[in-house]
């Protein structure tokens, strides 16, 4: 965001700070690649928060690798340790439910424990109330750099923007190839990643029990990689979380304020491009918007349908109400809904799991939350 004047830290955000530098990485490709080459100049931590991560998911594809290093993410961070002298990597993992076992790799504790280096530190997070998840996506390097945004570093993630159908490239680690599929991540650098940085402890010492300490930089060198041009300099950036009351702890809203902020606050248009579009809150707003007579357009970018047949039979079918309800708001013809399409793909389709949010030309958000009642109060976002 490069305009604070809707922002409340302690109700639709947590924290207000500075990024020196920022820059928006569209698809796997970029972001796999981006990863891989800050990673390499990372002196003191990485901190690695997801909803699901592989050890088997290649990094690089084709040419391009360190051949030092290798491209599969397991064996690329225990080399890296072993290669860079007092580096701790810290990877947390969502503790999954049984739902999703087919869509996972077994036993990633064993993976990543079992001759991994002692600096190498891995943990399934468990602290959450029956329901919820972890679907936080999150990568700091050395406190200085920061990956925010809908990937996980997980199988069915890489692509290219063209999307091509026959994709030699677009492989699961066994070798399977899988649909097209498009998702933007955000790099943050300077005291947003610093903030960050504290949240990935927290989450930490919330799963183990563990307290790390933030280091204080003795250098301003950055492992910023060197293949991302900055889209932007010097901007405000807010951080919002979804956080779920649990234990002694209480809940936060933040990303849900944001989202009806922003829509309270748009002049011009907005624009969603989102894996969900089910929250009742969201739609509500979207919907009194659309009813005034001279509000704002509104563009929603949504996939053609859920990739498994439970969320077809769930979410797709609240999708469809809110859907309805926002078309028969719609009194002035403002309302225009799309899903992303290739002729080459021929009845094939894009698999859409981006979060992005423009309003105007004076707010933009990229994260992990869906527009879904689980990202606005249930899950960690």
């Amino acid at each position: 965001m490069t305009d604070s004047s809707i922002l409340q830290p302690g109700i639709n955000c947590w924290r207000v700070e500075q990024a020196e530098r920022a820059a928006f990485l569209i698809d796997g490709e970029a972001y796999f690649n981006a990863f891989y080459q800050a990673t390499q100049q990372a002196r003191h931590t990485i901190f690695i928060l997801s909803w699901d991560i592989d050890t088997r998911v290649r990094l690089v594809r084709g040419n391009g690798h360190n051949e030092d290093l290798p491209p599969q993410l397991g064996d690329f961070l225990n080399a890296l340790v072993r290669k860079r002298k007092g580096l701790q990597i810290y990877v947390l993992n969502w503790d999954w439910a049984m739902l999703y076992a087919f869509e996972r790799e077994w036993l990633p504790t064993y993976k990543f424990n079992w001759n991994t280096h002692r600096r190498l530190h891995f943990h399934l997070d468990d602290e959450y109330p029956a329901g919820a998840s972890q679907h936080q996506k999150l990568v700091v390097i050395d406190d200085a750099i920061a990956f925010v945004g809908g990937f996980d570093l997980t199988r069915q993630r890489w692509d290219q923007p063209a999307h091509r159908p026959d994709d030699p490239l677009r492989t699961t680690p066994s070798g399977k190839h899988y649909p097209p599929f498009h998702d933007v991540q955000l790099l943050v650098e300077g005291g947003s990643a610093t903030a960050l940085g504290r949240l990935a402890r927290e989450r930490w010492y919330r799963a183990t029990g563990q307290r790390l300490p933030l280091r204080k930089r003795k250098d301003r060198s950055s492992p910023w990689p060197q293949s991302v041009s900055p889209d932007m300099r010097d901007v405000n950036v807010a951080i919002a979380r979804t956080e779920h009351a649990y234990r002694k702890r209480q809940e936060v809203r933040e990303v849900e304020q944001l989202y009806l902020d922003m829509i309270g606050a748009a002049a011009k248009y907005i624009y969603i491009e989102n894996q969900y579009f089910t929250s009742w809150k969201i739609g509500r707003a979207l919907a009194e918007r659309l009813e005034e007579a001279n509000g704002p357009e509104v563009v929603l970018v949504l996939p053609l349908m859920s990739s498994g047949w439970l969320e077809q039979y769930t979410m797709d079918v609240l999708r469809s109400r809110l859907l309805h309800q926002l078309q028969a708001s719609d009194r002035y013809g403002r309302l225009r809904v799309y899903y992303p399409y290739a002729e080459s793909l021929g009845k094939g389709r894009i698999v859409l799991h981006s979060k992005v949010m423009v309003v105007d030309e004076r707010w933009l958000r990229v994260g992990s939350s869906n527009l879904s009642n689980r990202s606005m109060g249930l899950d960690s976002e």
